[in-house]
């Protein structure tokens, strides 16, 4: 008896030789994407963007790069207390604490891309376990420039209410004498929108600034911004971050700052 599906079955239709070509070309295509999906070969970044949104590719790299760094922190050894603990997003990241401000014991703890849901979760937690007497702090750069995920803008009033939070949290810590916040860099080209939530948010934690233990550090001054309010291409990176020479300047600038005045006792700040 001879199986239906005999190669000499009369009843069977032949296969084309254009349906072999086709699947043939098929299987190839899910090789080559497979491949380029691993980077294995080139265009693996263009077919992710056709096959997840960018939204989201951007929201996984941003959660890898803080877990690689929280990693790489839970690795160091835990320095001797009271030092000073650089903490926020890419500025923070990117600043040669060792290099440019060894003096002062820096503990370099910036995260980038990292906005003040991700600082709150983790600073106190950071402080407590590093036990620095003096914190610079760096927040709200990401929420002032960004969207949530969810699509909404969080208010001005709104970032400078949390930092300042953060920001008399982490000195009502016995460990910390004072806290320095950081002023919000302006970009290359800083639009008009988004300059006067720029102008808004470094007013507001000016404000914040003006707390006993608090120190506020400008930094939209002319040695970093020009005239028109945009971040000094001599001193840039890119678009919005610093080079060496933008954190050489800003360097002593803090230095200053932290200097500015004697850090009050726990007494003088209420804190029996």
């Amino acid at each position: 008896m001879t199986s239906e599906n005999a190669p000499d079955d009369p009843t069977r239709p032949a296969r084309r030789p254009w349906v072999r070509a086709g699947l043939f070309v098929a299987a190839a295509g899910g090789v080559l994407a497979a491949l380029a999906l691993l980077d294995v070969i080139p265009g693996g970044w263009r077919l992710r963007t056709l096959i997840v949104p960018q939204s989201v590719q951007d929201q996984r790299r941003r959660a890898e790069h803080r877990a690689d760094r929280l990693a790489s922190f839970a690795e160091e050894p835990v320095p001797q207390p009271g030092g000073t603990l650089f903490i926020g997003s890419s500025t923070i990241e990117r600043f040669p604490t060792g290099d440019l401000l060894s003096g002062w014991a820096p503990v370099n703890r910036g995260i980038g891309d990292e906005d003040l849901n991700g600082l709150e979760a983790r600073a106190l937690e950071t402080a407590v376990r590093l036990q620095p007497k003096v914190v610079v702090l760096y927040a709200g750069s990401v929420d002032t420039r960004r969207a949530v995920d969810d699509g909404t803008w969080t208010s001005p009033p709104a970032i400078v209410s949390r930092a300042g939070a953060l920001a008399s949290e982490l000195l009502g810590l016995t460990c910390v004498e004072k806290v320095a916040v950081l002023g919000i860099l302006p970009e290359r080209e800083t639009g008009p929108e988004l300059r006067a939530r720029l102008d808004a948010v470094n007013a507001g934690l000016a404000e914040v600034g003006e707390a006993p233990g608090i120190v506020f550090l400008p930094t939209g001054i002319p040695q970093l911004v020009d005239a028109s309010g945009n971040l000094r291409p001599g001193v840039s990176a890119d678009a919005l971050h610093l080079n060496e020479a933008g954190y050489r300047t800003l360097a002593p600038l803090l230095a200053d700052a932290l200097r500015s005045e004697e850090s009050p006792g726990p007494g003088s700040r209420g804190r029996e």
